[in-house]
């Protein structure tokens, strides 16, 4: 995908959650346009929707009206077995608490999309060990979870979010339970990577050193969309 066209395109993207008594519009017509390979942080105070908007763009949630496209392809009518699909080829995740899964070691945690979408187990390996050597885990393989720094368990994060080789990256709070050095690492680790693998990354952060790293800052307010870049 050349790096002119557009990642992701929202239009008049609206979020109402109904909670039986009221109803609580989170996204007010949002409208933004992302091109392939850029770096976007979406900034703004607490409970202003980002969480819900990147759910959103990485099909997690649904909006109440508007319309989403992604690589092209419009997500209006797809069912979730189409979602899905889409999300597990195109997407990949980073939360603020990593959620991996303290039975297994950094291996077959980073391993475990390729192995959910039934690859060969010794390939799904290969390429897991070849991802966590980049991000720097080489010696912490068979390590696990509980065995790893908070800083090594969010790499491993990264490593599974990038083991299918997903075209957007979206990142919720990635360095939010860290200190700030160790955060200051996994945000060069995620510019990084973007630029190797001509990722389009979208990052929702209150950490303004590294929303300032990134390409563009997005600010939402009063669920609508401000370019401040």
């Amino acid at each position: 995908m050349g790096k002119n066209k557009y990642m992701v395109v929202l239009e008049d993207l609206v979020k109402v959650y109904d909670t039986g008594s009221s109803r609580v519009q989170v996204l007010g017509g949002v409208n933004l346009r992302i091109r392939a390979g850029q770096t976007v942080a979406i900034v703004g105070a607490s409970g202003v929707g980002k969480s819900t908007l990147l759910q959103i763009m990485g099909t997690l949630d649904r909006p109440s009206s508007g319309r989403i496209v992604l690589d092209g392809e419009d997500l209006s009518g797809l069912d979730e077995t189409a979602l899905a699909q889409i999300r597990n080829k195109k997407i990949g995740f980073v939360f603020q608490f990593h959620h991996l899964l303290p039975e297994f070691n950094a291996l077959e945690n980073a391993a475990m999309p390729l192995l959910i979408g039934r690859w060969n187990r010794r390939e799904a390996y290969s390429k897991a060990e070849a991802i966590l050597e980049r991000v720097g885990l080489a010696e912490r393989l068979s390590h696990r979870v509980g065995e790893l720094s908070g800083g090594e368990q969010q790499r491993v994060a990264v490593a599974r979010a990038l083991v299918g080789d997903p075209e957007l990256l979206l990142a919720d709070e990635p360095t939010g339970n860290l200190d700030s050095g160790t955060g200051q690492k996994i945000n060069e680790l995620l510019l990084e990577l973007n630029e190797e693998k001509g990722l389009t990354s979208v990052v929702v952060t209150h950490n303004l050193d590294l929303a300032r790293m990134m390409s563009r800052q997005i600010r939402l307010v009063d669920g609508q969309t401000v370019e401040e870049r």
